[in-house]
């Protein structure tokens, strides 16, 4: 099957292409749901198949999208009328719907291929794809850490940081750091600024709420089911346990959600844990691997999810030990994951308790 993994010699760099028996077919793979993305890819296949043999086509595969096939149909018909009619017909979408090893996958779409061996070789190249996406590291705006770590260093009490201390931490350039204190500055949010250095105000818990919504938003999480069924949080944290004290996994990888949440607010009032959350900065899906190699990632919104890992970004705080020593996922992770839970009294609650400074550890 690999040998249809060939790289593209176009100039329009495509995720993969099929090697048919009478034609190619270029495939671009998209996990979206905005139509924007959607005219994007298809501008960018015709780019691809303009230096490409008339016989060869173009695909555009969406994964877990909530865009409808008609809606999909009808942009698509849209951009056939504007462009050269030698491209129009040779341009398509797919909706991927599957990336378990175990099951075949559902497609449905506009490209006519009805071969087995296409929809495999698709397969294992949407599931290289979530990979690539899942190990390139934390996303997370730049903006974004240096807020976080401005907010929880006020919630351990640290004490104003110079701006260079910040771009240390946080692997950031001066004007980021400067801009977001601009704008801190302007909504009166700073508590002390001056040679000393910054530190802004205490947080409202509706301002702590607002964060950890966003901190939701803004880093990668892949989500894993156990097609067994007796897969469960608790023993998925044990295996953990074991396997970071035999060094097959890093202590670097952090225990979040409600198990983490409890941890900083014992009286976090959350029966069980639903699912085992998980902050990283590396592979998210070798690290679910690692941890049980028969997890597989939630391909249908109704599968029950027992691991959550989360590719977040944990600044290099040095000698600020209440920062870097605490043992589980950092207070904002904790609480973005009873956000993405659905917890939201609960999450409430945990950002009241963490906004009155009331952590454990070493303060």
């Amino acid at each position: 099957m690999s040998r249809n993994l060939n790289s593209n010699t176009s100039v329009t760099e495509i995720d993969g292409r099929w090697h048919g028996p009478d034609r190619d077919v270029l495939v671009e793979v998209k996990k979206t749901s905005s139509s924007r993305d959607v005219r994007s890819a298809f501008l960018e296949l015709a780019y691809a198949l303009s230096s490409e043999p008339e016989r060869n086509e173009a695909v555009l595969t969406l994964v877990k999208t909530r865009l409808s096939t008609a809606r999909l149909s009808e942009e698509l018909e849209q951009f056939r009328r504007v462009v050269h009619p030698t491209l129009a017909s040779r341009i398509n979408y797919l909706i991927f719907s599957s990336t378990t090893a175990v099951q075949q996958p559902k497609m449905g779409g506009s490209l006519e291929l009805d071969s087995e061996e296409f929809q495999i070789w698709l397969q294992e190249l949407v599931e290289r794809e979530e990979m690539h996406g899942a190990s390139a590291g934390s996303s997370m705006s730049q903006r974004h850490i240096v807020m976080t770590s401005l907010a929880r260093l006020r919630l351990h009490n640290v004490g104003p940081v110079t701006i260079k201390a910040l771009q240390e931490f946080c692997g950031v350039s001066y004007p980021t750091v400067a801009a977001l204190l601009r704008e801190l500055r302007v909504a009166e949010r700073l508590e002390s600024e001056g040679s000393r250095g910054v530190a802004v105000r205490p947080l409202s818990v509706d301002e702590l709420m607002e964060l950890g919504r966003e901190h939701s938003k803004q880093r990668q999480s892949l989500l894993f089911t156990d097609p067994t069924g007796f897969g469960s949080p608790e023993r998925l944290l044990k295996q953990l346990e074991r396997l970071q004290k035999l060094d097959k996994l890093p202590s670097s990888i952090l225990v979040g959600g409600v198990h983490g949440a409890s941890w900083y607010f014992p009286e976090l009032d959350i029966t069980s844990a639903p699912r085992l959350d998980l902050s990283v900065s590396g592979s998210a899906l070798d690290i679910a691997k690692t941890l049980d190699a028969g997890l597989e990632i939630r391909s249908q919104a109704q599968q029950r999810v027992v691991l959550a890992v989360h590719v977040t970004f944990e600044p290099k705080w040095g000698t600020i030990a209440d920062l870097s020593d605490l043992p589980r996922a950092n207070e904002i992770d904790c609480l973005a994951d009873l956000i993405d839970l659905g917890y939201a009294r609960e999450a409430t609650e945990f950002a009241s308790h963490i906004q009155l400074n009331q952590l454990p550890g070493p303060l």
